[in-house]
């Protein structure tokens, strides 16, 4: 009796709901302790060998005393960009951006489970963007739908497999051409994509893995070819402060150094 319930809390758990991750070029560890801001400061550099050129960017984030992100100001070499953020509780309902001239303004509208089911952006009171999105009982996104200027343009359909944690994604673009884009992933306990295959008839393709840290961050991002060889390796490397924040992340590419960000934190 005591085997048959262990198989049965098993069962159970190996069934449990998952919710799964946005797929993102990068994946870090949320925030720890109470974080009054940030300055992050981004720095680029060149792929291609013996060039030194570097691009530098900066990202100045202000967070409230339940670690929301309330005001943004990203600044590069040509322009200053500065988003304000208003929540309702824990949800983000609407974004703004004071100094655009055309009085830029997003609103997020969400379900009972508290999943983003719409967001609307807004130029003079205008609507130009609309993005829906509808969700299984596991509160992982099986469609979404893009509209630009009230028409359609892009539309996504996702089949979750939970059992043998997969996902199949399928793209249908509004061109000239009615084009399709088909992609298998895979996906960790966690929820994270751990791999990505863009399927293209009915032979291998090349495909990208994903590594991930216990604290979820990601560690190596690897493209192979279809015969499973190595194409390209982006890895990533850390340097946390004494509450565990990360204070530094290096991005290399085949090994060489390609990008830095630097952060610095300020607590309440």
């Amino acid at each position: 009796m005591k085997y048959f319930t262990f198989l049965l809390v098993l069962l159970l758990c190996s069934c449990s709901s998952i919710k799964i991750k946005e797929l993102k070029d990068d994946y870090t560890q949320p925030l720890t302790g109470k974080v009054k801001s940030i300055n992050a400061t981004i720095y680029e550099y060149r792929i291609v060998k013996n060039d030194t050129t570097v691009w530098t960017k900066s990202n100045l984030m202000e967070f409230d005393a339940d670690n929301h992100l309330v005001k943004e100001t990203k600044i590069n070499e040509d322009e200053t960009t500065e988003f304000i953020y208003k929540y309702t509780g824990d949800l983000l309902t609407e974004k703004t951006s004071p100094q655009d001239k055309n009085n830029f303004k997003t609103v997020f509208n969400y379900d009972s489970n508290q999943n983003c089911i719409e967001e609307k952006a807004f130029n003079n009171d205008r609507t130009f963007h609309v993005v829906t999105q509808n969700f299984d009982k596991h509160n992982n996104i099986i469609e979404v739908n893009r509209a630009f200027f009230g028409k359609m343009n892009h539309k996504t359909k996702n089949t979750y497999n939970y059992k043998e944690k997969t996902i199949l994604s399928e793209k249908f673009m509004d061109t000239i051409y009615d084009v399709v884009i088909k992609t298998k992933m895979t996906f960790n306990k966690k929820g994270f994509i751990t791999r990505t295959e863009t399927l293209i008839g009915n032979k291998p393709n090349n495909f990208d893995q994903y590594q991930f840290d216990t604290a979820g961050n990601l560690l190596q991002k690897t493209t192979h070819y279809s015969d499973g060889t190595i194409k390209e390796t982006f890895s990533y490397q850390n340097t946390y402060d004494k509450k565990g924040n990360i204070i530094a992340r290096k991005k290399f590419y085949n090994g060489k150094l390609v990008g830095k960000t630097t952060f610095d934190i300020t607590y309440w």
